[in-house]
């Protein structure tokens, strides 16, 4: 019996210690800056640029995008590393909340704590009951007020849900940047020098590859050249499913919307612990 009285957990203070959810999220902003500087120093290059071609005759023209250079690897290695902080920050939470909650620490079932993302509200008492055990009913219940299961169609672009996708991700391949249309602009047609416009079309793509057609013009005589001019915000984005950053403006800003939901949601859920 004494044996067993010395193997329990030690009893902790009162109150929840979130020096480690503070410091995951800290160590998440380490990660991001060091990627805005890494992809800054890359795009000061002009890796990519705009450019107008034709065919054999000279009827038609395109707005095309051309590759100079790839994104280098290290920004997907940033940006894994940036989301596995943000995300742990919240498993980190609800460990120190069962601490808290339970006086122990380890607390009680400590392998199984994590903080559950859900995306259908079907599946959140079964994620609630594997993923919190031993959290009180109060705190469950404020934490499923922040699941993007409320956000209906649009759960998967909480900012929550892309965190817990793109972390996923990282597990099994780095994540790879690319370029993508963050804010579309119209197209001029800013010169012909013979005949008329025939007929034109615009293609959205995603992502932006070497040789992505924007625009396309049909003259109804040949032109050597001719002027086109299209002011669209090119963003750096990710390769994933599906193509995540430029609904956000960039992957900067979509890391900062998960940052801040992670903020937000530690905020929101202290009181309640």
């Amino acid at each position: 019996m004494r044996l067993l009285r010395f193997l329990r957990p030690p009893r902790v203070g009162v109150g929840i210690d979130l020096t480690g959810t503070m410091a995951k999220i800290a160590q998440g902003d380490h990660h991001l800056q060091a990627f805005a500087q890494a992809a800054g120093r890359w795009i000061e290059r002009a890796p990519f640029e705009l450019v107008i071609e034709r065919n054999g005759d000279g009827t038609e023209h395109y707005l095309r995008f051309r590759v100079r250079e790839e994104p280098p690897p290290v920004l997907g290695l940033n940006i894994g590393d940036c989301v596995h902080n943000y995300r742990s920050a919240l498993d980190h939470f609800v460990y120190a909340a069962a601490v808290a909650q339970s006086g122990l620490s380890p607390p009680p079932a400590d392998v199984k704590l994590q903080f559950p993302i859900v995306r259908q509200s079907k599946a959140w008492l079964s994620q609630a009951g594997s993923k919190l055990p031993g959290i009180t009913q109060t705190l469950r219940d404020e934490i499923a007020k922040l699941q993007p299961y409320h956000r209906g169609d649009e759960a998967d672009v909480h900012p929550l849900a892309v965190l817990a996708d793109l972390d996923n991700g990282d597990k099994h391949r780095v994540l790879h940047p690319v370029l993508a249309i963050g804010q579309w602009s119209h197209t001029e047609i800013t010169r012909i020098d013979r005949g008329s416009i025939v007929d034109t079309e615009h293609t959205l793509v995603e992502p932006l590859v070497d040789g992505s057609q924007l625009f396309r013009v049909t003259l109804s005589e040949p032109n050597e050249s001719i002027g086109i001019r299209n002011n669209s915000t090119i963003v750096v984005s990710l390769r994933h499913r599906p193509v995540k950053g430029a609904e956000y403006g960039g992957v900067v800003a979509m890391l900062e919307a998960c940052r801040d939901s992670v903020k937000a949601a530690v905020a929101a859920l202290t009181s309640h612990v």
